[in-house]
């Protein structure tokens, strides 16, 4: 791992060099560069394009696993330092994105436009809005070095994906651009969650991993499943452990109602189970959790962006456990709503709490006030992801 670490130190002012040298060439706005690990809106969007969107060339750069991914489900793919990365990399005239340009390649970048589709709806403070904790620095300190160091954080977009206009507003603040550069629009992610069963899991087997398929295969033998999906501490805390769960527990109450408990952490969280479960399941980082979700029954969740896109699903249920509150708000990010005007669902601030609602005979509960929720989330005029293309050809004067 050091030795990794020192070469890109070493590579770093010679990427640099690249960075400055991609500004001086010719770029096609027929050619859009996607990037990240194939999940999110990018990815949704990238499939669609390819099939109803003919007129531009999508471009699937990231790292080698994903790139392999992509290619064996058909579609063009480079690792993003590959002769092919680099150089698609410079004359592509649109970059698509979850997060940031480095998604694509931050050091090919010059002169590309950003459309960044974003990972989720911020229901705590994101990028310039965030004041407390260590991330802090990444958008607050001063001066020019910083401002190289933290480069690929900093860069502005020329179009952002919006859900509404109450996201809008937030949105203005936290990426640094007016509300010309932002469309109100479906999350390509979310298109799937209200198609029927049958059509999810035929893009499941068509579109996603082995790995993938084998874990709905598995779903489908149990009567409910709940899904845990916390959000990432910036702290670094092992709050799983912190938090005092109990997986033996956990996996009593659910084998005695043939029921099925799934962890999906963020990739960053380190965490392991000391040994496998028959009712319990860890799930792979790397398993795009978009299409299993419909085969699910309840999300458990604190702080997560998870929960605006859960409650789509007009037929699920949903359990807050935030036994770290207070810690969180004040040592990770603060909250940019009223956290009661916006979670609904019955809510467990300890172990044993959360353990009561798992052991419920009847887990089904009639949770008031969604469809105010849904509104103020998902309340954008861009209805279907062919209008999507064209309000982001419209915003980049794409003919």
């Amino acid at each position: 791992m050091n030795i990794k670490k020192n070469l890109e130190r070493l590579l770093l002012p010679f990427k640099h060099i690249l960075l400055l040298i991609s500004y001086l060439f010719p770029r096609s706005k027929k050619i859009w560069c996607f990037g990240t690990r194939f999940a999110g809106n990018s990815k949704y969007l990238f499939i669609y394009m390819n099939k109803n969107n003919k007129d531009i060339r999508c471009i699937w750069i990231a790292n080698k696993r994903d790139t392999q991914l992509v290619r064996s489900k058909g579609y063009e793919a480079y690792n993003r330092w590959s002769i092919k990365g680099i150089w698609y990399g410079l004359i592509g005239g649109v970059y698509i994105y979850n997060s940031y340009p480095n998604n694509v390649n931050l050091y090919t970048s010059g002169g590309a436009k950003f459309v960044n589709l974003y990972h989720g709806i911020a229901l705590k403070c994101i990028d310039r809005q965030i004041k407390v904790g260590p991330m802090t620095k990444i958008y607050q300190s001063k001066g020019l070095l910083n401002k190289i160091r933290y480069l690929n954080f900093r860069l502005l977009p020329d179009v952002v994906l919006s859900t509404s206009p109450v996201n809008t507003k937030q949105y203005v603040e936290a990426f640094g651009v007016d509300e010309s550069h932002f469309i109100e629009g479906v999350y390509p992610r979310c298109v799937l969650l209200n198609e029927s069963l049958d059509v999810v899991e035929d893009f499941v087997e068509k579109y996603e991993s082995n790995k993938a398929i084998e874990t709905l295969h598995y779903i489908k033998k149990f009567d409910y499943t709940y899904i845990y999906m916390p959000t990432f501490r910036d702290t670094g805390d092992n709050f799983i452990v912190n938090c005092g769960f109990d997986f033996d527990k956990i996996n009593d109450l659910m084998k005695k109602h043939n029921r099925m408990f799934i962890m999906k952490l963020h990739p960053d969280s380190k965490f392991q189970f000391k040994h496998d479960y028959s009712n319990v399941m860890l799930l792979d980082k790397d398993i795009d959790i978009y299409p299993l979700l419909p085969f699910t029954n309840c999300l458990i969740t604190d702080y997560s962006s998870i929960y605006c896109d859960y409650i789509l699903m007009r037929d699920k249920q949903t359990i807050l456990f935030i036994p770290d509150f207070n810690d969180y708000i004040t040592k990770s990010r603060e909250l940019y709503y009223d956290y009661d005007e916006v979670m609904r669902g019955p809510r467990a601030i300890t172990f044993d709490e959360l353990e009561k609602l798992l052991g419920a005979e009847n887990p089904n509960i009639v949770i008031e006030g969604l469809d105010e929720v849904r509104h103020l989330f998902w309340d954008y005029n861009v209805t279907s992801l062919d209008d999507l293309v064209g309000a982001i050809k419209e915003k980049l004067q794409i003919k």
